[in-house]
């Protein structure tokens, strides 16, 4: 099985090899088992409905659900972007930046296994964000709604 060690140790062409697929397949299915079990806990949370007779603790219990509902919301998030990681790994269309088809990197993958975006892609969106966020925020104030 191949280590994180030998793969980054490994030669430019043998980028998203099969060997290097069933290395992130492996540790994407691993992760999405702990999602997955993490799910569960947290079903487990929100099914406990007791009443207490003590305002404060029910206040309390309410707050670990909406805690609780907000992991779950993350989770399911993640969950997504595992399985759609693992369809991109079956399509071989995994660890090439979804923008500019160049490769992510090994390293970022191996960080993020569910990146999408190379860092440079990554950077121009956020660089055009700010810039279309920076002419969002002054256009209202450059006209006004008052005659």
């Amino acid at each position: 099985m191949l280590t994180e060690k030998k793969l980054l140790a490994s030669r430019s062409s043998d980028y998203m090899s099969e060997k290097q697929l069933a290395f992130f397949k492996n540790r994407l299915e691993t992760l999405r088992q702990q999602v997955m079990e993490n799910l569960a806990s947290f079903r487990d949370v929100i099914a406990v409905n007791e009443i207490e007779p003590d305002p404060l603790d029910t206040a309390c219990h309410e707050e670990i659900k909406q805690i609780t509902y907000m992991g779950v919301k993350r989770d399911t998030e993640l969950l997504h972007q595992i399985e759609a990681s693992l369809d991109r790994i079956h399509n071989h269309e995994y660890g090439f930046c979804e923008e500019t088809g160049e490769p992510i990197g090994l390293a970022r993958l191996l960080a993020n296994p569910n990146a999408t975006l190379s860092t440079e892609a990554l950077d121009s969106i956020e660089n055009k964000q700010r810039i279309e966020g920076h002419i969002q925020t002054q256009e209202p104030n450059s006209f006004t709604a008052e005659g």
